[in-house]
């Protein structure tokens, strides 16, 4: 009995190291697909979870709950009295969003941009973007066209009444929500989406996953959640795979280390 459940493990690790081999080796032409090697190619029913609720619709207004995203680069210009450290943390989400997505598709531009970031006092807001709705200390706004293609955001962070350390968290938190991941939640508070106040200034894991998701080629901008859910079934992960294939690894690693 216990070769014959060895065997099932053994099987099971088999199976999950030639598909792996076969998804990271594959690759695309798409011009927004994740680049694989960067992507998991598996993901959780967790992971899909999170990503529907938060990609799902939008944090404000009565948006329908299909997918948004971008399917062009994206040009960004600061305006208003950003500090250095607010320039530098731009830069490194930018390089963290384009290291995930696997091609560079998020850059400064002063002159053509796509999205405006405004550092400017709390009280301004209404003034760059009046559909603002006090209080907070950072906001969006996305404009998207009827195949719900995002092509325009406008980003405000507050100069006032915030630290640094706060600011650089909703620089972060804005400029990933306007990809498409527009809704916040309770779920996980160690998330750039964590509802409740944070000054998390770098990405969980689960956040990497979702913009990963979003921007897979095989996820279309109007994609209702039953779409994606049928997308990411045959990505999902199956547990007692690797759960077996993770035991039989450390039995292998401890083999290795006693040789």
């Amino acid at each position: 009995m216990r070769i014959l459940k060895n065997t099932k493990a053994i099987c099971w690790w088999f199976v999950l190291v030639v598909y792996c081999f076969f998804a990271f080796a594959s690759t695309s032409s798409e011009a927004w697909q994740t680049n694989p090697l960067v992507s998991q190619e598996l993901y959780t029913q967790d992971q899909i979870d999170y990503f529907l609720e938060i990609a799902m619709g939008s944090e404000f207004g009565r948006a329908s709950p299909v997918v948004r995203k971008w399917t062009r680069d994206v040009r960004i210009k600061a305006i208003g009295s950003p500090t250095d450290k607010d320039r530098m943390t731009l830069n490194r989400v930018i390089e963290d969003i384009n290291a995930i997505i696997g091609r560079r598709k998020l850059r400064i531009n002063e002159r053509r941009p796509d999205v405006e970031i405004y550092f400017v006092p709390e009280s301004d807001f209404t003034i760059y973007e009046p559909n603002y709705r006090p209080t907070n200390f950072g906001y969006f706004w996305i404009w998207w066209n009827g195949s719900s293609e995002i092509y325009r955001a406008r980003i405000m962070i507050s100069t006032d009444r915030i630290t640094q350390e706060e600011r650089s968290h909703l620089i972060r938190e804005e400029l990933t929500q306007i990809l498409g991941l527009m809704k916040d939640s309770w779920t996980y508070k160690e998330s750039i989406f964590y509802q409740g106040w944070t000054a998390t200034t770098a990405y969980a894991e689960i956040d990497k996953v979702c913009i990963e998701i979003l921007y897979r080629s095989e996820i279309s901008p109007g994609m209702t959640r039953r779409q994606v859910e049928a997308v990411l079934l045959p990505l999902k992960l199956n547990a007692v795979a690797v759960e077996q294939a993770g035991t039989q690894a450390l039995i292998w690693g401890r083999i290795k280390a006693s040789r």
